[in-house]
């Protein structure tokens, strides 16, 4: 027998490696934080990353990739009932193993790629927040604090 061995294509192992960086990214910007001094370390490391401009165009680079094998596969999830036979024509109904194994899988890499363009939006947007939330409340701190060594006021008339 010979055994047909269908290699990954690379493109789809580095779209994969980006997802799950950009997972990792998401991840890490909507944890909880345990202090403001957290949130902008970690915001600006990740803003200093993004910034960067290896990054910047690898990136792109990969944005367009993966915009790229989107509309490649979006016919996969544009009728995903007619690879199961349910609505197709009755003489295409009975489909190969095959034929629904490629089916199946040109679907799930649409969806990957989909997430993938998705998640880049997200993060876009978790980083614009975390920073303005950052700013907030370092003026917030900042203009609410008592000096050191002055008493604070609590509004209640002092007793002579």
């Amino acid at each position: 027998h010979d055994r047909l061995v269908s290699m990954m294509d690379p493109g789809w192992f580095v779209l994969c490696l980006a997802l799950a960086l950009e997972c990792f990214l998401v991840t890490l910007l909507i944890l909880p934080m345990p202090s403001n001094k957290v949130r902008g370390a970690i915001t600006k490391w990740v803003i200093s990353l993004l910034s960067n401009q290896t990054v910047k165009y690898g990136g792109f680079a990969l944005l367009v990739l993966d915009a790229y094998y989107f509309a490649f596969t979006m016919d996969a999830i544009s009728n995903p009932l007619i690879h199961v036979g349910i609505m197709s024509p009755l003489e295409e109904s009975m489909v190969s193993c095959e034929k629904g194994l490629a089916a199946f899988r040109n679907e799930r890499n649409a969806y990957i790629t989909g997430f993938s363009l998705f998640m880049f939006l997200v993060l876009r947007r978790l980083v614009d927040i975390q920073s303005q939330l950052f700013e907030s409340r370092s003026l917030a701190k900042a203009s609410a604090s008592v000096p050191l060594g002055r008493p604070v006021d609590t509004g209640k008339p002092k007793h002579a």
